[in-house]
This record gives structure tokens, C-alpha cells and sequence, in this order.
């Protein structure tokens, strides 16, 4: 169990289960750890989906033009979403993305090229 202030200031408490004492004792060092070097994430139950549709809202107004977003949000819509989009944001590891991009390589129908979300230098 560790100690922790939610997004809204409120202090909560996440449980966390162990088969052994020792792996209890090195998990609640490493999150005082997280705490004290400020790299401790707070627990979420927000979903990839959640995170993505606010992220292009906040960052299309300003970098993309019309095109380029309904493309974004398409390929959001018929690709990401189905396969992680109702994950825990704070749940998605390194395997978990290399697995996705490895579904969408074999099991998509058309092929997808490259959409940079980022601005390109002229």
C-alpha cells in the first residue's frame, strides 16, 4: 500500500499485492524513491482513448491543417481505439505499443503510411 494526492488534491491510497515480503519492501522503495526524485506518476483510470482525443483537439488547433486531422482522427478512430484505446493510459508499457504496431502490420487489410503528426521543416 502507498500514499498518494489525485489530480484534484485529495490523498488516496493504492493497494498493491505481493506473494512475498521482499518484493512488497523493494516496490515501496522504489515508489518513495519515484516520490522524492518527483518522477512518481499518480494512479489513473484514464484511458488511452480519453488522453488521445484531448491531445489532438489541443494540439491540431495550432499544428495541423483541416486534412491533416480528419486523417489523425480516422486513423485514431478505426486503428488505435479498437485495439488499446480502452486501456489505462498509466498501463501501457513498451510491449504493449511493440504487440500493437505488430497487429496493425499483419492484420490490416490496406497499408497505412507514415502520417507525421509533427510539423515538417519547409
Amino acid at each position: 500500500m502507498y500514499d498518494y494526492i489525485d489530480n484534484k488534491g485529495v490523498r488516496k491510497q493504492k493497494w498493491t499485492a505481493f506473494t512475498n515480503k521482499k518484493d512488497a519492501s523493494k516496490f515501496k522503495l522504489e515508489i518513495e524513491s519515484k516520490k522524492l526524485c518527483g518522477e512518481f506518476i499518480t494512479p489513473t483510470t484514464r484511458t488511452v482513448q480519453d488522453f488521445l482525443e484531448e491531445w489532438v483537439e489541443v494540439y491540431s488547433k495550432s499544428h495541423w491543417q483541416f486534412s491533416q486531422y480528419s486523417t489523425v482522427k480516422g486513423l485514431l478512430r478505426n486503428h488505435v481505439y479498437p485495439l488499446i484505446g480502452n486501456m489505462n493510459i498509466q498501463d501501457v508499457t513498451p510491449l504493449i505499443l511493440k504487440d500493437f504496431i505488430i497487429n496493425l502490420a499483419e492484420n490490416q487489410s490496406m497499408v497505412v503510411k507514415r502520417v507525421s503528426i509533427y510539423p515538417q521543416p519547409l
